[in-house]
């Protein structure tokens, strides 16, 4: 079995990861240089000159392709995570609380599952004062189910 994960950012994670870089680096031309002289021994700066290009350039986009294989992927992606992640899809929630009422289930467990969806990075949890908001992290979940014997 194999799980592909893919997110495509939006514009403004677009900007924000922009911004982040050129705060480290100051410029694409300082990060092309340090790529450049430092880029063998120091590997994520060639990494971080590729992306600060792209995302310079005039119509900048940005996906991140994570991909998951192994049976216990069957385990892991329950019917009622599977639900978590529709429901996510389709609405925008303001807690763990409303979430577990508009699926009627049991506050622990939905957090449980959010946890383990998280650490996939299929979600993210953000906290805004006593509550936890949870939000669908990817765009496209893909599950190849691979042919055996052959």
């Amino acid at each position: 079995m194999r799980l592909e994960v893919i997110k495509v950012f939006s514009h403004t994670d677009i900007e924000e990861e922009k911004q982040r870089l050129l705060d480290i680096y100051g410029s694409l031309d300082s990060l092309a240089q340090k790529a450049a002289t430092i880029g063998c021994t120091r590997p994520n700066y060639v990494d971080d000159f590729m992306v600060l290009k792209a995302l310079t350039s005039k119509k900048p986009s940005m996906r991140e392709r994570s991909v998951f294989t192994g049976s216990g992927l069957f385990a892991f992606l329950t019917p009622r995570r599977m639900d978590l992640l529709d429901h996510l899809k389709m609405r925008e929630v303001k807690s763990i609380t409303e979430l577990a009422r508009a699926l009627k289930r049991n506050y622990k467990n939905v957090y449980d599952d959010l946890k383990a969806l998280e650490e996939m990075g299929m979600v993210v949890l953000t906290r805004r004062k006593n509550k936890k908001i949870p939000r669908l992290n990817v765009t496209e979940i893909k599950v190849t189910v691979d042919g055996g014997g052959e």
